[in-house]
């Protein structure tokens, strides 16, 4: 009889503990599908842009009886560019973050003068040193990690860019700016190496502009700034 009574406790025992053993495999399954590797709580990321850019001011003035255009351009690559965001998670879909970034260019700067009675064309080496900040958003469109879209995001940001060019010491003039409001669209995708810890890679593109009458160097002249980058950026974030 007491055997029977055993058998029976050890059995009822063993069926509770299978059932807990499935709940929590059923909870650890539905944690590892919701939470783990989870977009939430602080958001912060840096990154290095490898990438090309293109820089270009014209000075233009129009008169009755004067017409001249000079116009300055930097074609450059960045070696390389440094960008920090740090912002917050949205319902795990959505970051929003404010930006910093400072880097340093190398390449070809051109300035050329077309008027009625002349001008010129020089061609030089020279550096740059681009300093940006901003506003961005970023978007994760597939959340489920066993998808293998889980990695793609998308996203976009705008700011004031403040660029600077230098000059070798023979040259017309020491350094010419080229500061510009931008935007910048990128999509990219990232791998988890740890709970909370991704690392990505993001194509970009940052297009930016702007119009000032009157710059100081030419009496009622208007000056265009135009910019464009191409970006390849390695990322680590959280």
């Amino acid at each position: 009889m007491k055997t029977k009574i055993l058998a029976i406790v050890l059995l009822f025992a063993s069926f509770t503990f299978a059932q807990l053993n499935q709940a929590n495999d059923t909870k650890k399954q539905t944690i590892d599908k919701t939470d783990f590797h989870a977009r939430s709580g602080l958001y912060f990321s840096t990154g290095l842009t490898f990438g090309y850019e293109f820089l270009n001011n014209r000075a233009i003035e129009d008169y009755d009886e004067y017409h001249s255009t000079q116009k300055f351009l930097f074609d450059a690559w960045l070696i390389p560019f440094i960008e920090v965001r740090l912002g917050g998670y949205i319902s795990n879909s959505v970051s929003f973050y404010g930006f910093f970034g400072i880097g340093f260019e190398k390449g070809v700067f051109e300035d050329s003068l077309h008027t009625d009675t002349g001008g010129w064309d020089k061609t030089t080496s020279a550096t740059g040193m681009r300093m940006h900040f901003g506003l961005g958003a970023e978007f994760y469109p597939f959340k489920n990690k066993e998808n293998p879209l889980s990695g793609l995001f998308f996203g976009l940001c705008s700011g004031l860019a403040l660029e600077n060019v230098t000059f070798p010491p023979d040259f017309l003039y020491s350094s010419s700016t080229f500061d510009n409001i931008f935007t910048r669209i990128e999509t990219g995708y990232e791998w988890w190496f740890s709970t909370h810890w991704r690392i990505g890679v993001t194509i970009n593109y940052t297009f930016g502009g702007f119009i000032e009458t009157d710059p100081g160097f030419y009496d009622e002249a208007t000056l265009i700034t135009t910019s464009h980058t191409f970006g390849l950026t390695i990322r680590l974030a959280h």
